[in-house]
């Protein structure tokens, strides 16, 4: 048996009171509407109301695909109201006024075309009366209820959910899932918390104070146009979400007790928006700097442009410490304002550009437990502007320190970096790699490196780089000790063309990572084991492989295909019908307007993945020590009654924030608390009666309710 408050992965027996341990499959199993339009077993109720969920989200859907039939033809129509093609940058500086246009960016539209062409109406009618006769004839089993989980299996899912001992989180690297001791993973976030150079405990949640400074500078830069105003509702959020810290434990540093990676959470948040928009100016820069990695494809093409190198060489890679924690704000931003002044960005654009990273990056709070944190040093791991700042930041320590060393400019032959990880080849002695080491660590207090470093072989991103004795460079693919086969399994309820895509993208990475042929053949042997595992039919992974071998070359990338129109939706066995029904009515589009583009292919059928167990188990946070219950993370809230719109009773509550009184027609009855529920077909309705003295005239706000009364008709307010 492991110690206690030993982390465990998914599939050992968690060493803790009351977790329940069960391996989770997900089998194929369908429940049909007979002909009655009953469901046997007895779950009828369940059973129909997952039916009315299923064609309520169909019918939601397919309006959202309507509407984007009827912008595309709308939009071709009327040229003029089109806007700048989005996600062009200019190739010379940013000028004055920085549009969403510009960055690629848009505030969410409420723009309903008419329905004025006739072609596209003909085709949503001739649709929609085929999906009805299709759901009504129930011979067919149109919908059918499916359960992917056994009771036994639910079961444990509850238990493991409602387990307060236990924290489930993805283990940081390797794909392992992680089954911690709640209060060892706390006491690591309260450790790291600790490090009074890095956070700070604040008294209450800053969410106000925030956002006037943002209203602030948005106003002060819309009134120098250096925003228009639709940038401006882009960067508030009126309805922010508080961020939360939370852990990724790192069980390839340390099994019995990780560390953790600190990530905070911060979708939705207040400064997110504004993070966003930073994230997209900066990004184009990083991509300009001179030991820039994208990605593993990246870094393969460029050690595959050197032919050899000399034997003496040394293989070696440094990795920052802590670099996102460890850049302190005015070196940060000083590193950003330099960038911005040389690519020649407008100085009323940079003033925007600092002044909202400052914003971000010193009022960067979140919330764990009770207590409300700020991070005082360096950026949080969470925030889409994060990597750009970071490798900003360290272009600018290279061209400052490390491009200028006389020793790097004796030795280095070669110098990427994929933002804390670096990969160089020195040519020179060990003590001469030490001498430089030694020299880059000393440079700044806060900036510490670790080297590791060979003679022949050497690891990096997910390659191991070898040399030979001629110096020739070959690359293998790298997979960390921790590291779990966590393919997906075949027999997973995930459509069948995902499962068997699933094979030949993994050859491919092999085959394009993988550059010795002998040792490639072995690679994609071992693949192919890992799918085997998952229950893959033999069949399919030699189909596939043999595809893969036969390509000429396999670090070549798929051309481009036609645009098409994405029709999103939920994923289910049925929804092959749909897609017939559309394939078959497609043509009307196709002969009506054959100068749009994605009219001349069907549809590309975007599936949206449904929940799955990670999201039931793994939470962000950890929640507080004195509620039993899940708390709603919510800054400033909308205070009032709204519609849900998805239910029938919208129509018949009285909407706004307040109350108009039906006698005088004063509106002085303000609402607390935001009041808008989801109805299900066995949840009832709620009446919030409000009782207005001194007439005692009772005015009522219809609401939806899941099994608690909002209020009572002897509830006052002045």
């Amino acid at each position: 048996m492991q110690p206690p408050g030993t982390p465990h992965q998914l599939g050992d027996p968690p060493q803790v009171p009351g977790a329940i341990s069960a391996e989770l499959h997900l089998p194929r199993k369908r429940l049909f509407l007979g002909p009655s339009g009953r469901l046997p077993g007895g779950r009828e109720g369940k059973d129909r109301e997952r039916q009315m969920t299923l064609r309520s989200q169909l019918e939601k859907d397919l309006q959202s695909f309507y509407r984007n039939l009827r912008l595309k033809v709308h939009f071709e129509d009327n040229p003029h109201v089109t806007s700048n093609t989005l996600g062009t940058v200019p190739d010379r500086g940013i000028g004055p006024l920085i549009t969403l246009d510009q960055l690629g960016l848009r505030n969410p539209s409420k723009f309903m075309p008419p329905k004025t062409n006739h072609a596209v109406e003909t085709f949503i009618t001739l649709l929609d009366r085929d999906i009805k006769e299709t759901i009504r004839d129930q011979r067919l089993g149109f919908l059918p209820v499916r359960h992917n989980l056994t009771p036994l299996e639910k079961q444990a899912l509850t238990s493991l959910k409602d387990n307060n001992h236990i924290v489930i989180k993805p283990a940081d690297k390797g794909g392992a899932t992680v089954v911690m001791n709640k209060n060892q993973y706390i006491a690591e976030i309260k450790r790291q918390l600790a490090d009074t150079t890095t956070y700070k405990k604040i008294q209450s949640d800053p969410v106000y104070n925030i956002r006037r400074k943002i209203d602030t500078i948005l106003t002060k830069h819309t009134q120098l146009q250096t925003i228009d105003a639709k940038t401006k509702v882009f960067l508030t959020n009126d309805h922010p979400v508080t961020p939360v810290l939370y852990i990724l434990p790192k069980i390839h540093k340390n099994l019995l007790n990780p560390p953790g990676r600190p990530i905070v959470a911060s979708t939705d948040s207040i400064l997110n928006p504004v993070s966003i928009y930073l994230e997209k100016i900066l990004t184009p820069y990083t991509h300009q700097t001179k030991s820039f990695i994208l990605d593993t494809g990246d870094f393969l093409k460029k050690i595959r442009d050197i032919n050899t190198i000399p034997a003496n060489s040394i293989l070696c890679t440094f990795d920052v410490n802590s670099l996102y924690t460890s850049i302190t704000h005015d070196t940060g931003i000083k590193a950003v304002s330099l960038t911005l002044s040389e690519a020649g960005v407008d100085t009323r654009s940079q003033d925007l550009c600092l002044e909202l990273l400052n914003l971000v990056l010193r009022e960067n709070y979140f919330l764990f437990e009770d207590d409300f944190y700020v991070q005082i040093c360096g950026t949080a791991m969470g925030s889409n502007v994060a990597p750009a700042y970071a490798n900003l930041y360290m272009d600018r320590f290279e061209r400052d320190f490390v491009y200028p060393d006389t020793l790097f400019q004796q030795h280095a032959l070669l110098w990427y970096r994929y933002i804390d990880d670096i990969f160089c080849i020195w040519q020179g002695d060990h003590t001469s790699l030490t001498r430089f080491y030694n020299a880059i660590n000393d440079i700044r207090t806060e900036l510490k490196f670790s080297i590791s470093y060979h003679m022949e072989t050497i690891t990096f991103l997910d390659t191991k780089v070898c040399k030979d004795i001629h110096g020739s460079l070959t690359t293998d693919i790298y997979s960390k000790p921790t590291d779990r086969n966590n393919l997906l399994l075949y027999n997973s309820c995930h459509p069948k063309s995902t499962r068997n895509s699933l094979p030949r993208s993994q050859f491919k990475r092999v085959s394009r990572i993988v550059s010795n042929h002998t040792i490639r053949q072995t690679r994609l042997q071992e693949m192919s084991k890992k799918f085997e595992d998952r229950a893959y039919p033999y069949t399919l992974l030699n189909t596939e492989m043999t595809k893969v071998l036969s390509e000429t070359d396999p670090t070549s990338i798929t051309s481009p295909k036609p645009p098409r129109l994405p029709f999103v939706h939920s994923h289910h066995p049925s929804m092959q019908r749909v897609h017939n029904l559309i394939h078959k009515q497609w043509p009307l589009l196709t002969k009506a307007y054959p100068g749009i583009t994605v009219f001349k292919n069907p549809p590309l059928m975007c599936l949206r993945r449904p929940p799955n167990i990670k999201d039931r188990l793994v939470r962000a946070d950890v929640g507080s020590p004195k509620l039993t219950t899940t708390r709603t993370l919510s800054g400033l809230s909308r205070r009032g009654t709204f519609p849900c719109l998805n239910c029938t009773c919208c129509s018949n509550i009285i909407k706004g924030s307040e109350v108009v009184h039906p006698r005088t027609g004063a509106g002085v009855h303000h609402t607390s608390g935001h009041i808008s529920r989801q109805r299900s077909i066995y949840e009832r309705i709620a009446v919030l009666a409000l009782t207005s003295p001194p007439c005692r005239a009772q005015l009522r706000h219809g609401s939806v309710s899941t099994g608690f009364s909002l209020g009572s008709p002897s509830a006052s307010t002045d």
